[in-house]
């Protein structure tokens, strides 16, 4: 992968966490914590913040992708593969 892909996946990762944070929501870019060492990370972590009567937190694990065809099956397969702490495996792509 070359380096302008790499700062379009990594652009695109940053405005996934602004649009979660601007929600309401706790999100984090892992992808700084992931650099080439093969790391079963998700990309971005979000702890959701939702009021119920419950305290329960639900975490999302995203994968973002970003390119003009996005193989669907191959990037779900992968956040299921990249899930932590029994959040939810979400892809989102543009």
């Amino acid at each position: 992968m070359g380096a302008m892909q790499r700062r379009k996946g990594a652009n695109w990762e940053r405005a996934v966490v602004r649009w979660f944070r601007d929600a309401g929501h706790n999100a984090q870019r892992m992808a700084p914590l992931q650099a080439g060492t093969g790391s079963v990370d998700p990309d971005v972590m979000v702890t959701l913040k939702i009021t119920t009567s419950t305290t329960k937190q639900h975490k999302l694990a995203v994968e973002c992708k970003a390119g003009a065809r996005i193989p669907w099956m191959k990037a779900m397969k992968q956040a299921q593969e990249n899930t932590t702490d029994k959040a939810i495996p979400v892809v989102v792509a543009k």
